[in-house]
């Protein structure tokens, strides 16, 4: 598939690999990954989500009880 969209895509951004190029993957460190996610993946950042059946103040408990400390 990534063929397919390179060809379609040739100019434009979608048509580059997913994962992008595998120069930049191998370029890739521990500490870029653990600073990304101390960076991006914290509390106020962070939404909650629930569809379907659920009763809203599960939702709520639960969600305290495993993010609470964020």
């Amino acid at each position: 598939m990534e063929n397919v969209y390179f060809n379609v895509y040739r100019d434009h951004m979608m048509g580059l690999p997913i994962l992008g190029e595998i120069d930049n993957i191998h370029k890739i460190s521990r500490d870029m990954i653990v600073g990304f996610h101390q960076r991006m993946y914290y509390g106020e950042n962070m939404v909650i989500v629930a569809t379907g059946n659920v009763e809203h103040q599960m939702v709520v408990d639960l969600s305290e009880q495993h993010f609470g400390k964020l």
